[in-house]
């Protein structure tokens, strides 16, 4: 939570995730603390985003044990995804003598959440859900802030102090509120600790990791998962974490571990089907042909993904196009994940822009134009995998 302090010192607007942070006594300890600076420091109010789970219905016992259920398959996946490196890290830091695991301390307090969905979330019937906004109100004094929630995957929808919640419900909202928010939290809590976080997969050589960012869908997983046919072994999907503290000496990069595919992705790329991403849901848990043992490497390259009109007997379906430093930035500030996170936590633009700036300065930003076309997918594989091999060889 010293974090807090810090934001407090620069005058840094506030993004909180709760749920994710700690019991709300220290919560609001520490952002009552975090108000007492900025009135020392000069500051005037900021701007604050408070994320909570939300669950409502009719049936107050419907809602709580559907809330446990889901919540518990979101919590469930913070054990899956973390791995086996930083795991080993933990192990070796207990072996020099720490007496105390901020990891496992983390991991335990996000898993006890479908235990304590009463008291971390806001859940059950309406008038439950009315008041349980307005004792988080009393608590955390929010003042004119909003809260934030996701319905079915969608646009943010919102609900205001005075208590009212207008959901557009859909087929397929449950499994979608998880979905939404499966990235969220993770953007928000690596901002927090100063890192910044892309949207982005991503394969390494050589201890060079090579990204690429996109739009949702445009087959960044699938490209990452299929370079392993060609000698790049897997190394992220969907999102890698950047740290600003090794700017101007590389630009270092961590990694999450779980790949998620398509049928169709599966096939093309030889990766190895695993269990649903989600009961009824067609994506499915994937092992790649050749998975990268690193958990850090050295951000050398971003490809921004971008599709043309390949016809049949093309010589060139495949182009590079190098991005100036000034595109290169404003295409890293487009790759971040959940870019109104990044300027909520980071709080200034000019120092978010500084930094994306920097991180420019280490790393090869270009386009990546390939044809749409599956029956041309391996041959826009085979030309960025030979891109690649010439750019870690530099």
């Amino acid at each position: 939570m010293t974090g807090l302090e810090g934001a407090g010192r620069a005058g840094d607007h506030l993004l909180l995730v709760p749920w994710l942070t700690a019991p709300h006594p220290a919560v609001r300890k520490s952002v009552t603390r975090y108000r007492e600076l900025l009135k020392e420091h000069g500051y005037g109010p900021k701007r604050a985003t408070w994320v909570f789970w939300l669950f409502i219905d009719r049936d107050h016992d419907v809602t709580v044990r559907e809330g446990r259920d889901i919540t518990r398959n979101y919590t469930d996946l913070f054990g899956r995804i973390l791995i086996p490196e930083l795991l080993a890290g933990r192990s070796e830091m207990q072996t020099n003598g720490a007496t105390e695991d901020p990891f496992q301390q983390f991991l335990d307090f996000a898993q006890a959440m479908p235990d304590e969905l009463e008291q971390r979330a806001v859940v059950g019937t309406p008038a439950d859900c009315r008041r349980r906004l307005r004792e988080l109100d009393d608590e955390f004094d929010l003042g004119k802030g909003a809260f934030y929630f996701h319905a079915g995957g969608r646009d943010p929808q919102r609900a205001r102090r005075s208590g009212t919640v207008r959901v557009r419900s859909h087929a397929g909202v449950r499994l979608g509120g998880v979905l939404s928010l499966f990235g969220s939290p993770w953007a928000a809590v690596a901002l927090q600790r100063g890192l910044l976080p892309l949207h982005a997969s991503a394969v390494s050589r050589a201890g060079a990791v090579h990204a690429f960012s996109g739009a949702s869908g445009g087959g960044k997983s699938m490209l990452a998962a299929a370079l392993g046919l060609h000698g790049l072994p897997f190394f992220a999907d969907d999102l890698l974490l950047l740290d600003p503290a090794s700017f101007g000496e590389g630009c270092l990069c961590y990694r999450n571990a779980g790949l998620k595919l398509f049928p169709d992705a599966l096939a093309l790329t030889a990766a190895t089907p695993g269990a649903p991403v989600y009961q009824g849901m067609r994506k499915r848990w994937a092992r790649p042909v050749h998975r990268s043992p690193r958990f850090v490497g050295n951000l050398r390259t971003l490809h921004i993904l971008s599709y043309r009109d390949g016809r049949p007997g093309d010589a060139t379906p495949c182009s590079i196009e190098p991005l100036t430093r000034r595109r290169a930035v404003v295409a890293l500030y487009e790759a971040l994940y959940r870019r109104r996170h990044a300027l909520v936590i980071v709080g200034r633009r000019r120092l978010l822009g500084w930094l994306l700036t920097v991180a420019a300065r280490q790393v090869q930003v270009a386009i990546f134009h390939r044809p749409k076309s599956k029956r041309q997918f391996e041959q826009g594989v085979a030309y960025l995998a030979a891109a690649l091999a010439e750019a870690t060889v530099r």
